[in-house]
């Protein structure tokens, strides 16, 4: 005992590394303590001792001591100053074995690396615990990401930089990572990222080249986050905010010193993400790209000119950062030279914007070219489109950041000086943006003195825009360098020009204002304070990632803590603006557990703290009232936050019981009157209160509640959380009581609410289908509509339903007449607002959300009116109308537009409000009226078009004046008097000399000074109207002396009198006198008229805070002290919220429960649908087929549904009115989840239904169908159920006819729904539907069938076609030419989607299209990129499709407090409410290759599976290794089939094979009986020739990894598949079918199971036999050639370049098999010419890497090696001579590898490879077989009949047996034949048709035509050589040799031989021309006679006499 203790005499450093784990965790605390008595002395000898061990208390082996010994290290390294020399090595640890430790062991190792951030090691440790993110430890990497997150969170980017984080292969690994725990932490850090560095984050990602969907989630995650802010500083920046407040507590500075503080330490520079990117060189890649460039840009083609800045433009402005070491002269001087003398717009923006994205990469390398691009854009600006301006602005801008405004000074004043004004005018605008964004010194003095008269010139221009630009100019420059020296150019300016200068100065906004120290800053978000000198000096706890997602989860990771908060030393709301209390954000951090511990344990005792979450009710009702006593005595100071978050603990605000509830929500309207009461715990009650808030019981606590928070907030931040909080909820309820709440809350509070944040939940509700639901938004519209008037209805303009339209309509005039009432509620006066609250109040009511116009949505309509009034400059009036007609057309079509006007269309409408022709100026008039209307406040940019109406009123017509007075109004709505006042464009009309003109002018004049608003008075620009009134006061004209008098007095009113007296002096002394009665006359009238002066304002006395008592008037519907089973009585209520009387109520509850009982069993259960389906078969009942369905029908529907529903249902079913089918849709709708099996049963018949739906014309029952439809297909998904033909048929047709609805939803609906329906139907039946759908006349109908086709094929490959691909493509193809552009366009994308997977042969599938058609198909084809990648290392790579979309309900795993990975049997613990409404979805693979098992529904799996077993004596003792294949989830496709060889496609097989694939089970299983069953069918087996490498792939595509045995299900489906195999191999025919490719993968999937040494469980010693019997049998009867090779190559992938391997018992089975098939080739030598080329190939790469020197003398094994030779002798004394042959198809390497050996094993066999003719001879004398074969074959040849057959055999036997001598059977021929056999069997020979491998298999197995002696040139040549040819060579031959020879038989023996009825392959850019006489759907042959088609068919008889008139004339004479 004495010796265990000995080491508690060891010193402490000694005891750290003991060997006893005791010790060393006695060592840790030690050193713990020692460490903290030394920090205040950090420099001290102490810590240095520890240095070199320091690291071994990380990695300490023991558990228990690893944790103290991290502990340790953290305080060694906060208080060490030699602690930095450790870092690396610590951090190392941390990662090597810190981060798989413990869960607390974890937490320490994430605060040591925030330590080492702390104390400013970044470098050293960012590098260290990057290396965590290669770990082969998922949570390792996990743990490695989540540190690097906290880091970046906690001290920002400025500390810890982001670029060395984004690397593509650091980054991109974990954000695709196959553990999804590590990908979730990788996206919460790529989300951290862009806290700090924004929208720049995304152009950083490029380079990582992540999948779309990755960034799409990443996107969504970004949405949600808010700018980053610091929360704990470095140790240098600790000690400099210390110094800073020992400075300000010196200076005295109080709180308001610390906010600047605090303001300066934590403010972080935006980065810039020029910094982070690196380098790219575009030259280089658009040289690789576009290698004639240059050249292109020059030509004279403006396509091609615009094809290579196309190749240009993504490069320049896709580079952040451009590579500056090239001279980019050669493409800058091109693209300038575009922009200034181009004559195509296009070009010149395309130019423009790729020199703007060059300018922008390369920055200020770009100086040397910025000159000149200046230049080419200020020539340039003549264009006055605003869309080519604003790119020209751009560039101009982009250039201009990389030099000085010296440098191009001159050529700006030239511009300015330009005689176009749009050039003056945008120059102006680019010196205004060059001051607002330059500092004062980079503006010198002798650059202004140069612009500044410049542009004091241009303040006389003639031009408008362009004087008001100068002005801009002016103000703007003087805001930069300063009054004082503007003021030499402003001073002498007249005082409306000053003005305008001076205007323009303060409405600036420039980023350096004159005298300011840096640039200005804009609104900050809020900051952190900086933190406390304790804290500082000892961070406790760690802060992990910010809470970014708004709203109180449940449970969140606790609040930062350590190092970086001060507490702030204003309470709750005190201090805050309106602004931020409005603002709807959450911005105070949530408490950890411990701070609301120790906060309840101050404040409340343990029993009450206990009680609130016990089980029973009332043990909690008790502890809620104590708790509430408790909160009576409290003072102010209490955290509140703490207390609510503790009562917001399980059950929290979901509490069941409503008595207990109604007791929390009495404390929560408590707490909002104490002073820290924040947003955040606002946000709690919120929350809970709106789930309940439904409960008639709660709801009247709830309003209470609510109108607290509000009192103490602000109504903006209660509403909008609230409508927040609600748009989550299904209860209809909840939506009506919150829409009621604010209704109440407005007419309390006032019009206090930002409308805008309200508008998408309102506008959600109005459309709801749920009549109470709309009944409540129209009454909170009214509401609305008190405060806002009429304006309201505009934000609701565009909804679809009319009747909905008219309701809003009708409330808002409803509101708009009734006065509203005074606010009795507001905000609290004390504690929780400032002094001056009131101002703030009074504006927060009256802007109060009515930015009315924002809710407008505007169009873009400035293309369409451009395209509209091309001609309405015309020289004849009526297309002038005419194009004005389009216009009205155009704003007819748009209510709302944006005020984007472009230049031509303004100067076209200015023209014809002037033109000569009355019906165009009236038409012109007309769009006047239009645009003003839809411009809205868009008007006041267009005020110059208003002015020239004032001409119009000159028209003597009245009608004519009315309309220009409408006109007029319309525009002055938003523009007002006012400005035309300022701008005197009154002056010329009230001066004018028509009289009407002034006679209906001041009548408007008058109208409009009565309407104004604006006080006090009008501007005194007014007096500038008085010359012309004073005119028209003594006019002739009486009517024009009655209108001006009526307006005198108005005039008078804003003038005054004195001044109206001070413009008599303009008048002769005569009418100076009248004028002067008149004033004198109106006198009185005018200062009754006059606006009233403001008055100073009284103080307002702040609203008392409501009383406790004080309740909603909703509080009377709740009996508080009831009990939660007792019924609640409704009392009636005045004037309530639209309630009705207490009997009225009674008799709707009466009539909802009576409905109720009618749907509470709409459905009956029935078994009678297979009695229908057999009856509508054998024509018992009509069939479902119709075009417009007969009154029949309906009739039949109804009696066959009246078994199956009730009758209240079928009443409403086959009701004459529309509401009440809308009423059984929804209850379908809502049956769905419950009554699902009788769905089921009687589908038929409501599918049926349903189509007949689709005659309706009511939309909302059509928009309702396909909802029900949308449902219940997702609910019959997850139930696994697939449709039968008759359902299918029953709506299918009718269905695809809405594709082609004119209805934009209803379209998009049906698109859904064929999405779905894929997962329940058969993809090729749908196919077959929507193919017959094509037929229709409907434009839109065929778009959206051939876009579904186009879907389709892309999703399940050309498998789906029907009746085969061949048909389908050319029916489809039939479309390109269609005469609507959107067909044509859907149709081609369909042929190419078909391309994408079969390539070049879709053109042979097409059939014959014309030039114009196959023209737009090779284009298409070539502009959609590369194929799809088929093989299956492509398919590998990529992740597996989407299944089932998911039912559009909320998913379980959204609910809050339920982890992401919840399985299904968690389910029961979710709590009611959360429960979704329909059944889940089908389960979804979680990771890559992942089956959930358990989540799948039970199935009946067979315990056992037959399996053969053989003597497995020679492959025992093998176990099972853990291997894992890629798995490719349902994909049925035709991979493994040829079938350009098949002359039909079983597209059924291929679809039932593809179901091995499915990832549920029950599916597979039911597969592999059906494939089980027709493979033990002799029958049917044969169906499977063709498709066994399909089945192959398919069946081991499921095994992803061999079961451990503990899984039966898992068991059961490798057993299966093993079956299938089984079954496959067994039989001789398909394992002889089976390909290199798919032997080669079971050898791959199964030999490792073979090899391993190590029984995971005896259950599984069947499934290893059953693999041994597997493999012994696919040798014994698969291809051997494939075999061999198979193994060759998978030989030589496990051994490494020195012939070594670790799978030492993988490598010895490996060989075993390939000696078993090298004995069988003994045996029975059978390979063809192709197979032996394979092998060769094979063998000459595994020689070429591991040649003769790797396996000299002591390797460990060079058996490989010997096998290797041994295979070569085996195949030289098969093959005999004929081995030379072969080698002469290799390449001139692999022939030269083998040749030395082949030579040698031949020479020893006893053969002469010396000899010149060793290749070609054949000496042997046939016998055996061959014997048998050559008497066949030549018998064959003398029968006219088999000839052609005969020949071609004879071919294929002189290919494999060259050294065959045949001349003895030649010789027995007739000459003639004889020379004519061996001439065609010479030139044969010479063909050399070989393709490539797989063609040359082709060849030898299915033609028997194999050439040999293809070099490589050769085999290049003959690549595009079809197989046809082979056929016309043989015809092409005899016929060349007709001549000579003469035999009756000659014709009869060339009509044998095949003709050309193959259409030949032609290169793509050649198009085929269709000859006269030939159908497009025909072959040529068929259309004419002969080889080409050209000759007309004739007779036999007369073929042979032109042949031998011919052969007569050929004769020599």
């Amino acid at each position: 005992m004495a010796d265990d203790d000995e080491w508690k005499k060891l010193p402490t450093v000694e005891k750290c590394i003991h060997k006893s784990w005791k010790a060393r965790v006695e060592g840790y605390e030690e050193a713990i303590k020692e460490f903290t008595k030394l920090k205040n002395n950090p420099g001290s000898n102490e810590f240095s001792k520890y240095l070199g061990s320091i690291k071994k208390f990380v990695i300490d082996t023991n558990a228990n001591a690893q944790e103290k010994g991290c502990e340790a290290v953290l305080s060694f390294l906060e208080h060490g100053d030699c602690a930095k020399k450790a870092v690396r090595e610590v951090v190392s640890g941390v990662v090597a074995k810190g981060l798989n430790g413990k869960p607390k062991t974890k937490d320490t190792c994430g605060k040591i690396v925030l330590m080492c951030v702390e104390i400013e090691q970044v470098v050293d440790a960012r590098e260290e615990i990057l290396e965590g993110f290669k770990s082969r430890q998922p949570k390792v990497v996990a743990a490695a990401v989540n540190i690097v997150t906290q880091c970046l969170n906690q001290f920002g980017s400025k500390v810890f930089p982001i670029k060395p984080l984004i690397q593509k292969d650091l980054l991109k690994p974990v954000l695709e990572h196959k553990d999804g725990k590590v990908r979730d932490e990788a996206k919460a850090l790529v989300t951290e990222m862009y806290r700090w560095i924004g929208d720049m984050l995304p152009k950083l990602l490029t380079t990582l080249e992540l999948k779309d969907v990755m960034l799409k989630e990443l996107e969504e995650e970004w949405s949600k986050t808010e700018k980053g802010i610091p929360e704990r500083y470095t140790r240098t920046e600790q000690k400099k905010m210390e110094e800073m407040e020992e400075m300000e507590e010196e200076e005295g500075g109080g709180d308001e010193a610390d906010g600047e503080t605090s303001k300066e330490v934590e403010e972080v520079e935006d980065l810039d993400p020029y910094d982070l990117a690196d380098p790219v060189d575009i030259l280089k890649k658009l040289n690789k790209d576009v290698p004639d460039f240059h050249a292109k840009m020059v030509d004279k083609s403006w396509k091609i000119r615009k094809e290579a800045l196309d190749a240009l433009l993504p490069l320049a402005e896709n580079t952040i950062k451009i590579e500056p070491s090239h001279d980019f002269g050669s493409v800058v001087t091109p693209l300038a030279k575009i922009i200034a003398k181009d004559t195509n717009i296009v070009v010149c923006q395309l130019a423009a914007k790729c020199l703007a994205g060059i300018a922008k990469g390369l920055r200020k390398s770009y100086g040397n070219y910025a000159k000149e691009t200046i230049i080419s854009c200020l020539a340039k600006y003549k264009e006055k489109k605003a869309t080519v301006v604003a790119i020209l602005s751009d560039c101009i801008d982009s250039a201009m950041d990389s030099t000085q405004l010296a440098n191009v000074s001159e050529h700006v004043i030239e511009s300015l000086k330009d005689k176009n004004p749009a050039i003056r005018q945008e120059t102006t605008n680019f010196c205004t943006r060059i001051f607002g964004r330059s500092k004062a010194n980079a503006l010198p003095k002798s650059v202004m003195k140069a612009l500044c008269p410049a542009l004091k010139n241009l303040l006389d221009d003639s031009v408008g825009p362009v004087r008001d630009a100068a002005a801009q100019a002016l103000g703007t420059a003087t805001k930069v360098v300063g009054e004082k020296f503007m003021s030499e150019y402003v001073a002498d300016l007249d005082a409306i020009k000053k003005g305008k200068v001076t205007d323009a100065f303060e409405k600036a906004e420039v980023k350096f204002p004159y005298g300011a120290k840096g640039p200005a800053k804009t609104a900050a978000p809020p900051k952190a304070a900086p933190p406390t000198k304790a804290k500082v000096e000892s961070p406790k706890k760690e802060a992990p990632k910010t809470e970014t997602k708004k709203g109180p989860p449940g449970k969140k990771p606790p609040a930062k803590k350590g190092g970086a908060k001060k507490p702030p030393k204003k309470e709750a709301s005190g201090g805050k603006s309106q602004a931020q209390l409005d603002s709807e954000e959450v911005t105070e951090p949530e408490l950890t557990e411990d701070q609301v511990d120790d906060a309840a344990a101050e404040l409340l005792t343990s029993d009450i703290v206990s009680g609130l979450g016990n089980a029973n009710w009332k043990v909690r009702l008790e502890a809620v009232q104590n708790f509430s006593s408790k909160l009576d005595g409290m003072d102010g100071k209490a955290n509140v936050q703490a207390l609510i978050q503790l009562l917001n603990r399980k059950p929290g605000f979901k509490d069941n019981n409503a008595q207990v509830l109604g007791e929390k929500f009495k404390i929560a309207e408590k707490t909002s009157t104490k002073a820290k009461f924040n947003k955040r715990t606002a946000d709690y009650i919120l929350a809970g209160g709106v789930e309940k808030i439904g409960d008639i019981k709660l709801k009247g606590q709830i309003f209470q509640t609510f109108f607290m928070i509000a009192e103490t907030i602000s109504l903006n931040f209660t509403s909008a959380n609230v409508f927040e909080y609600a748009s989550k909820q299904k209860s209809p309820k909840i939506h009506i009581e919150v829409l009621n709440w604010l209704s109440e809350a407005l007419k309390l509070f006032g019009m206090k609410i930002k409308l805008k944040s309200h508008m998408k939940y309102l506008r959600t509700c109005v459309e709801s289908p749920n009549a109470q639901i709309r009944g409540a938004a129209m009454e909170l519209i009214k509401t609305l509509a008190m405060y806002s008037g009429g304006a309201i209805s505009s934000a609701f303009s565009d909804v679809s339903n009319k009747n909905t339209l008219s309701q809003i309509e009708a409330a808002v005039e409803n509101g708009k007449g009734e006065k509203p009432p005074p606010p009795s509620r507001g905000a609290k006066s004390s504690g929780n607002a400032e002094d001056g609250g009131d101002e703030e109040e009074a504006e927060v009511e009256e802007d109060g959300g009515m930015e009315l116009e924002d809710l407008i949505d505007r169009k873009d309509v400035s293309t369409d009116l451009d395209r509209a009034c091309e001609s309405i400059n015309s020289g004849a009036w009526k297309e002038r109308v005419a194009a004005l007609e389009s216009i009205q057309n155009v704003l007819n079509s748009s209510q709302n537009i944006k005020s984007d006007l472009s230049s031509d269309f303004l100067a076209g409408i200015k023209g014809r409000l002037s033109d000569n022709n009355m019906a165009v100026k009236l038409k012109a008039l007309a769009v006047m009226n239009l645009l003003g209307k839809a411009l809205g406040p868009g008007t006041k940019k267009h005020k110059e078009l208003m002015c020239l109406l004032f001409p119009l009123l000159g028209d003597s017509k009245k009608h004519i004046q009315a309309q220009v007075v409408e006109c007029l109004d319309i525009w002055c709505e938003h523009i007002t008097i006012r400005p035309l006042l300022t701008d005197e464009n009154l002056i010329a009309p009230s001066t004018d000399n028509n009289p009407n003109l002034r006679n209906a002018l001041f009548t408007w004049i008058k109208d409009q000074i009565v309407k104004t608003k604006i006080p006090p008075r009008l501007p005194k620009e007014l007096n500038l109207v008085v010359p012309g009134l004073y005119k028209s006061l003594e006019d002739r004209n009486p009517d024009v002396r009655k209108s001006a008098q009526n307006c005198l007095p108005y005039i008078m009113a804003h003038v005054g009198y004195a001044g109206m007296v001070s413009k008599l002096e303009s008048l002769d002394q005569k009418s100076k006198q009248t004028v002067q009665d008149l004033l004198e006359k109106n006198k009185e009238q005018a200062e009754a008229l006059a606006p009233a002066k403001p008055k100073p304002k009284a103080p307002v006395k702040k609203a008392e805070p409501a009383k406790k008592s004080m309740k909603s008037p909703v509080m009377s519907e709740q009996e508080e002290n009831s009990e939660p089973e007792a019924p609640v009585k409704k009392a009636p209520k005045k004037g309530g919220l639209g309630k009705k009387p207490a009997a009225a109520a009674a008799g709707a509850s009466g009539k909802r429960k009576k409905e109720e009982d009618d749907v509470e069993s709409p459905l009956k259960p029935n078994d009678k649908k297979s009695q229908r389906f057999k009856d509508e078969n054998n024509l018992k009942i009509l069939k479902w087929n119709f075009k417009v369905p007969r009154e029949e029908y309906n009739e039949q529907l109804q009696t066959l549904m009246e078994p199956c529903c009730s009758p209240a249902f079928l009443a409403k079913l086959f009701h004459d009115d529309f509401k009440q089918h809308n009423e059984a849709l929804k209850i379908l709708i809502g049956i769905i989840p419950t009554h699902l099996p009788e769905i089921k049963q009687s589908l038929d018949l409501i599918l049926k239904w349903i189509s007949l739906r689709f005659f309706d014309t009511n939309t909302s029952v059509l928009l309702n169908s396909l909802d029900f439809l949308s449902k219940c297909f997702t609910a019959l998904v997850g139930a696994d159920y697939m449709l039968v033909e008759q359902e299918a048929s029953a709506f299918m047709p009718y269905l695809v006819t809405k594709l082609g609805d004119s209805k934009e939803p209803v379209r998009k609906s049906v698109n859904g729904l064929f999405n779905e329906l894929i997962y329940i139907y058969a993809a090729s039946r749908i196919f077959t539907f929507l193919s017959d759908g094509l037929k229709s006349k409907n434009s839109r109908q065929r778009t959206g069938i051939l876009e579904q086709l186009t879907k389709l094929i892309s999703e399940r490959g050309v498998s789906v076609c029907q009746p085969n691909p061949r048909k389908a493509f050319e029916y489809i193809a039939e479309f390109i030419g269609d005469k609507d552009t959107s067909v044509r366009t859907a149709a081609l994308n369909c042929i190419v989607a078909g391309w994408n997977y079969i390539g070049d042969d879709v053109y042979k599938m097409c059939g014959r299209l014309n030039n114009k058609d196959m023209g737009m198909l090779e284009e298409r084809v070539r502009r959609s990129g590369k194929r799809v990648d088929t093989s299956s290392k492509a398919k590998e790579s990529k992740p597996p499709p989407k299944e089932v979309e998911e039912p559009k309900v909320k998913p379980v795993e959204a609910i809050p407090q339920e982890p992401d990975d919840m399985e299904i049997e968690d389910l029961e613990e979710v709590p009611e409410q959360a429960a979704p409404d329909t059944p889940p979805p089908p389960p979804k693979p979680r990771g890559e290759f992942y089956i959930n098992y358990e989540a799948l529904l039970p199935v009946h799996i067979p315990s056992h599976v037959p399996m053969e077993t053989v003597d497995t004596s020679e492959l025992t003792d093998f176990n099972i290794p853990s291997f894992n294949f890629k798995y490719n989830p349902v994909e049925q496709n035709l991979e493994g089939i040829n079938y350009n060889t098949l002359d039909y496609i079983d597209f059924e097989l291929v679809e039932k094979i593809g179901n091995l694939r499915h990832p549920i089970i029950s599916t597979v299983i039911e597969t592999v009986s059906e494939i089980n069953a027709m493979l033990k069918d002799t029958n049917q087996v044969l169906k499977f020739e063709h498709y066994v490498n399909n089945l192959v792939m398919s069946a081991t595509s499921q095994l992803t990894h061999f079961p451990t045995g503990d899984d039966d299900q898992e068991t059961a489906l490798y057993r299966a598949m093993l079956g299938i195999l089984m079954q496959s191999v067994n039989n001789d025919r398909l394992s002889a079918k089976i390909s290199t490719k798919y032997i080669s993968r079971v050898f791959r999937l199964f030999l490792p199971v073979l090899a391993d040494d190590h029984r995971a469980n005896s259950n599984v010693d069947v499934l290893v036999k059953g693999v041994n019997t597997l493999i012994c049998r696919l040798l014994m009867n698969c291809n051997t050639g494939a075999a061999t090779c198979s193994l060759v190559s998978y030989m030589d992938s496990i051994l490494d370049d020195r012939g070594l391997t670790k799978a030492h018992k993988e490598l010895e089975i490996l060989m075993k098999c390939l000696w078993k098939l090298m004995a069988r080739i003994e045996k029975d030598f059978t390979l063809t010419i192709a197979e032996r080329h394979d092998l060769l190939i094979c063998l000459a790469k595994f020689l070429q890497r591991l040649p003769s020197q790797v396996w000299k003398d002591n390797h460990e094994n060079d058996k490989p090696y010997r096998t290797i030779k041994t295979l070569i002798h085996r195949l030289c004394k098969c093959s005999g001579m004929r081995v030379l042959s072969d080698l002469q198809t290799l390449s001139p390497d692999d022939r030269d590898t083998l040749k030395v050996q082949v030579d040698a094993f031949l020479t020893a066999l006893g053969y002469d490879v010396t000899s010149p003719h060793a290749i070609n001879t054949g000496s042997e004398q046939p016998s055996g077989s061959d014997k048998e074969n050559l008497d066949l074959i030549f018998e064959g040849i003398n029968n006219v009949k088999e000839v052609r057959q005969s020949i071609k055999k004879l071919h294929r036997f002189k290919e494999d047996r060259p050294m065959v001598d045949i001349s003895t059977y030649l010789n027995r021929l007739p000459e003639m034949k004889r020379k004519l056999v061996e001439k065609i069997l010479a030139d044969m020979k010479k063909t050399k048709v070989n393709k490539d491998a797989n063609k040359l298999r082709i060849l030898a197995e299915k033609e028997g035509i194999c050439m040999k002696e293809l070099t490589d040139e050769q085999l290049q040549e003959l690549k595009k050589q079809p197989l046809s040819n082979i056929f016309k060579d043989s015809r092409k031959i005899l016929e060349h040799h007709r001549t000579a020879f003469k035999d009756d038989n000659l014709d009869n023996l060339i009509n044998i031989l095949p003709k050309d009825n193959v259409r030949a392959e032609k290169p793509k850019n050649v198009r085929s021309i269709p000859r006269p006489g030939t159908s497009p759907g025909r072959s040529p042959v068929r259309a004419g006679a002969g080889a080409g088609g050209q000759i007309p068919s004739r007779s036999m008889d007369d073929l042979k006499k032109r042949l031998e008139l011919i052969k007569k004339r050929s004769k020599p004479t």
